[in-house]
C-alpha cells in the first residue's frame, strides 16, 4: 500500500477496490478479499492491521444499501401497512378443519377416497 493513502475507512476500502480487489463481509467481522492469489504477506498484514476500520466501512455500506433498497421499494410499491387477515383468503388449516373439505386434503381417511 502507498504511504499517501489516508487512513480513513472509506479510503481503505476504496483503495483496495482501486487495486482490483473485491472486499466483502463474510459474516460477523470476517473479511473476504479476492482474488486471494494476489495477496502477498505484506498486504495480508496490512488488512489485518486495518481490519476494524475495513469492517466498519463495509458495515456502513451494507446499511446504506439496505436503506436504499427500502427507499426504492417504498417508491415503487407505496407505504407498507400492518397485516390484516381479513384482506386474505382463509388458510389451508381452516379448510382442513371443515368436514366438507376434508376429503380434498385427506382423501385416504374418507370412505371411498384414494388409497
Amino acid at each position: 500500500m502507498s504511504e499517501t493513502v489516508r487512513s480513513t475507512p472509506e479510503t481503505l476500502v476504496a483503495g483496495l477496490r482501486e487495486l482490483g480487489f473485491t472486499i466483502t463481509l463474510a459474516g460477523g467481522d470476517q473479511l473476504r478479499v479476492t482474488p486471494e492469489s494476489r495477496l502477498n504477506e505484506g498486504a495480508r498484514r496490512w488488512i489485518e492491521t486495518h481490519r476494524s476500520e475495513l469492517t466498519a466501512e463495509l458495515q456502513a455500506e451494507h446499511g446504506e444499501s439496505t436503506a436504499k433498497v427500502l427507499e426504492l421499494a417504498h417508491e415503487r410499491f407505496g407505504p407498507s401497512h400492518p397485516f390484516d387477515p381479513s384482506e386474505h383468503p382463509s388458510t389451508k388449516r381452516e379448510a382442513w378443519t371443515r368436514p366438507d373439505k376434508e376429503w380434498f386434503f385427506f382423501s385416504h381417511r374418507c370412505p371411498g377416497g384414494a388409497s
